[in-house]
């Protein structure tokens, strides 16, 4: 019987909330065995590391060099030899979804931008979405990070983020409306989910899937 594939993009340094959220929904899908799991990691990420490893063989855990760093809004888009290395491994993968785990949209955002040249559905968890001006030292650099990050959200096929309303603010294109978690509405040009603590969005949606 054919599994569906299911894989986890996250090239952050650090370990985090969104790695531990994370971490939840991927031993729980493994503990199913309702679908294949491969996680893209960064090897720099130790402690992400380890604890995949725990998972292992339940799951199949492919670290990266590839890291998220300063000035990633502008580093994705210089990332050629990253990019298409990443967009070779998810076309040798050929997953059914791929979710991007994104502590900000910068972050990880050669995940989804290999998950839309592969022409693979995707979806980014995306717990953060402040806008740039609060990491810009001065105005016309927050203006500059805006414009090229701005794109991104705009890239997946869903966004999972507890801060919907700061996603649709600058998103341009055709609108669409979509009912949240907390029954308000807004308008996204792509699919968004509102979920207050992220997560439990995260668990229907892959739960479902598989």
């Amino acid at each position: 019987m054919y599994k569906r594939q299911l894989v986890f993009y996250d090239d952050a340094a650090t370990f985090g909330g969104h790695e531990l959220m994370t971490l939840r929904l991927v031993e729980f899908l493994a503990a199913r065995q309702a679908c294949g799991i491969t996680f893209i990691a960064s090897r720099l990420n130790t402690e992400l590391c380890r604890r995949l490893g725990d998972i292992v063989p339940k799951i199949k855990f492919l670290p990266t060099p590839y890291t998220s760093g300063r000035g990633q809004w502008l580093r994705t888009y210089l990332s050629v030899k990253s990019l298409l290395q990443l967009l070779r491994l998810l076309r040798s993968r050929k997953p059914d979804l791929l979710i991007v785990v994104q502590g900000g949209i910068a972050l990880s955002s050669l995940g989804i931008v290999a998950g839309r040249m592969a022409g693979v559905r995707t979806l980014s968890y995306l717990p953060m979405t402040h806008d740039e001006s609060l990491f810009a030292p001065t105005p016309l650099r927050a203006r500059l990070r805006q414009w090229l990050v701005q794109p991104f959200y705009n890239i997946p096929d869903c966004l999972v983020t507890a801060h919907a309303w700061r996603v649709t603010r600058g998103a341009g294109g055709a609108a669409r409306s979509v009912p949240s978690k907390t029954a308000s509405r807004f308008h996204t040009s792509r699919q968004s989910v509102e979920a207050p603590c992220g997560l439990p969005w995260v668990y229907r949606m892959a739960i479902d899937w598989c």
